[in-house]
C-alpha cells in the first residue's frame, strides 16, 4: 500500500464505509427487523462507490493508491467494528439492538429459551442531535439582571461566571438567560418555587442552574460553613462529572470572594466511595482504588481529578 494512505487513512475510510452501512441497517431496524445482515463480502465495492462525496474522496485516494474493497472489510473484521454471522454481517450497532431485543426473562428458574420476551416490540429512531444557539452576549443578561435591582457583588459574581476561558466571556442561549432571569426573580420572593430547565445534552442546562445559584451563594458566605445549595444525580458517573464541573464554577470567585474578605465556596461529594472521614479513611488502609502521590505524601482520589496537581 502506497505510504501516502496510511493506516489512518484506511480506518477513516473504513469509519464511512461503517456509516453508510449503518445507515443502510437503521432503514430495517426502524421497522421491527431486528435480525438485519449485508453479505458486505459481495457489497462492499458498491457500498464504498456510494458513499457520499467526503467519503468518496477518501475512496478514490484509497484507490490511487491500490487498496481493494477487501482491504476495507477486514479493516472493519479487524477493528471489531463488524461481526459475521455465517456468511454475512452486520454492524456492532445493528449486533447490539439484536441482542437487546432478544433478552428474554427468567421467571421461576425456567429454561430461559422458553421465557417470554423482554422486549415486547420495538422501534428504532435516528435523529441528528440539535443544539440551540448561543447567541445572547453577557451585556444583554446583564441588563435584566439590573432591572431586578441585584447587588453589585452578585452582577460582578455573574460576570465572573461568564468568563468560560481567557480569550472572552461565555455566549448563552435563550433559553439560559429566561433560566437565570427567572431563578433570581424566584429567588427575591417569598414562599417556594419550581422551575424545570429542559434542553438536550450537552445544551448547557448544568450552567443555567449553576450561574445563579453560584452568585447567590457568593453573596451569602460568612465565616462559618452552611449548606446552601444540594444537588442530586440519579447515577454515580453523572455525580463524578458534575462535580468536577461544579468546583470549577466555584473557583471562578475565589477573586471576588477575597476582595470582599469572604471564604471560598467549598463543594462535597456524598456517595458510597466518599471517605467519611480522615480517620475512616486511614483505617481502612486505603479503600479500593485509591493510590499514594509520588512524593509519597498524598492520596490520589480516583473520582476526582485534581485542577491544580
Amino acid at each position: 500500500m502506497d505510504t501516502a494512505f496510511g493506516s489512518k487513512q484506511l480506518d477513516a475510510l473504513g469509519n464511512e464505509a461503517l456509516t453508510a452501512l449503518e445507515i443502510a441497517e437503521a432503514r430495517l431496524l426502524s421497522w421491527g427487523f431486528a435480525n438485519v445482515r449485508s453479505r458486505l463480502n459481495e457489497e462492499i465495492a458498491k457500498l464504498l462507490d456510494d458513499l457520499p462525496a467526503t467519503g468518496r474522496e477518501l475512496w478514490a485516494r484509497g484507490q490511487e493508491a491500490g487498496v481493494q474493497p477487501a482491504a476495507v472489510l477486514q479493516n472493519l473484521i479487524d477493528r471489531k467494528l463488524i461481526f459475521r454471522s455465517d456468511e454475512s454481517y452486520r454492524s456492532r450497532f445493528a449486533e447490539t439492538v439484536r441482542l437487546l431485543y432478544l433478552l428474554r426473562q427468567l421467571l421461576n428458574e425456567k429454561e430461559w429459551a422458553n421465557g417470554p420476551r423482554l422486549v415486547s416490540d420495538m422501534r428504532l429512531q435516528l435523529q441528528r442531535r440539535r443544539y440551540p444557539r448561543r447567541n445572547v452576549q453577557g451585556a444583554e443578561l446583564e441588563k435584566a439582571l439590573k432591572e431586578l435591582k441585584l447587588s453589585p457583588l452578585h452582577l460582578r459574581g455573574v460576570q465572573q461566571l461568564l468568563q468560560e476561558t481567557p480569550a472572552g466571556e461565555l455566549r448563552l442561549a435563550r433559553f439560559q438567560v429566561d433560566a437565570i432571569v427567572q431563578q433570581f426573580r424566584n429567588l427575591r420572593t417569598n414562599g417556594d418555587h419550581g422551575i424545570v430547565i429542559a434542553a438536550g445534552t450537552g445544551a448547557g442546562k448544568t450552567k443555567a442552574a449553576y450561574i445563579p445559584a453560584m452568585a447567590e451563594i457568593a453573596t451569602q458566605q460568612g465565616h462559618t460553613s452552611a449548606l446552601k445549595m444540594l444537588s442530586l444525580y440519579p447515577r454515580v458517573e453523572l455525580l463524578k462529572d458534575q462535580v468536577a464541573e461544579a468546583f470549577s464554577e466555584a473557583r471562578k470567585l475565589d477573586g471576588l470572594l477575597r476582595e470582599n474578605n469572604l471564604r471560598p465556596i467549598t463543594i462535597g461529594a456524598y456517595y458510597a466511595d466518599t471517605p467519611v472521614s480522615a480517620q475512616a479513611f486511614l483505617g481502612q488502609y486505603p479503600p479500593e482504588g485509591w493510590q499514594r502521590t509520588k512524593t509519597g505524601d498524598g492520596w490520589i482520589c480516583p473520582y476526582f481529578f485534581c485542577p491544580n496537581p
